[in-house]
C-alpha cells in the first residue's frame, strides 16, 4: 500500500482518463462522459458490508475473485463526521493499517491508498472502514472503468464507463437492491 496525498491521488485518477474537480465530495471524482449511477443501500451488518467490499473490490477482475485484483485506490473525503468516540476507533484501525502511532491515522495530509495487485486483503479491510464507520470515500480500480463513491449517508453510489459493465453490476448487487439513477453531470 502507498499513501497518497490529495494532489497524487488526483494525478492518477487523472492518468486513468478520469475527471477530478474540487468541491462536493459525492462529485469529485467522474468518468469522463455521463453515465447512470447504480446506487446501493449500505444499511447492513458489519458481516454484510464485509462481504459487500470483497464483491466491490472483485468486480473489475476477471475471473472475479481476488487472485486476480488489479489493484485499487481507496480515496477517503470526509472522515469526521460522526461522533468523536465512535470515529477514534475506525482511525486507530486504518492507523493500524497505515502502520501508524496509535494516536490515530494522519489523514489530511495522505487520505488515498493505492494498492497494487497482491493487495487484495489489505485493500479490502481498508474498504471496510468507510462502509462500516459511514465516511465518505472512492473506490477506483486500476482499470478506471468503475468509480464507487461511498455516502455517509449510507448508500453507495457506482458508476461504470460501459452500458454492459452496468448491467452485470446490476445483477451481481441483486441481493443489496440497486437503483439505477439517470446521467450525472
Amino acid at each position: 500500500m502507498q499513501l497518497l496525498t490529495d494532489a497524487e491521488a488526483t494525478a492518477w485518477c487523472s492518468s486513468l482518463g478520469l475527471t477530478v474537480r474540487s468541491g462536493v465530495a459525492s462529485e469529485r471524482v467522474q468518468l469522463p462522459a455521463r453515465v447512470p449511477l447504480v446506487r446501493l443501500d449500505t444499511k447492513g451488518s458489519a458481516t454484510a458490508l464485509a462481504g459487500l467490499a470483497y464483491t466491490l473490490l472483485t468486480t473489475p477482475s476477471l475471473p472475479r475473485d481476488e487472485a486476480h485484483f488489479d489493484g485499487a485506490l481507496v480515496w477517503l473525503q470526509r472522515w469526521e463526521l460522526w461522533s468523536e468516540s465512535i470515529d477514534r476507533i475506525g482511525y486507530a484501525l486504518l492507523g493500524s493499517l497505515r502502520g501508524e502511532r496509535p494516536e490515530g491515522p494522519e489523514l489530511g495530509q495522505h487520505p488515498a491508498h493505492q494498492f497494487a495487485p497482491g493487495e487484495f486483503l489489505l485493500a479490502n479491510a481498508c474498504l471496510l472502514l468507510p462502509l462500516i464507520f459511514q465516511w465518505d470515500a472512492y473506490l477506483v480500480p486500476s482499470s478506471g472503468r468503475m468509480v464507487v463513491y461511498m455516502s455517509h449517508e449510507e448508500h453507495l453510489d457506482i458508476r461504470c464507463a460501459r452500458d454492459e459493465d452496468r448491467i452485470e453490476l446490476t445483477e451481481r448487487f441483486s441481493s443489496w437492491h440497486p437503483v439505477e439513477i439517470g446521467g450525472s453531470e
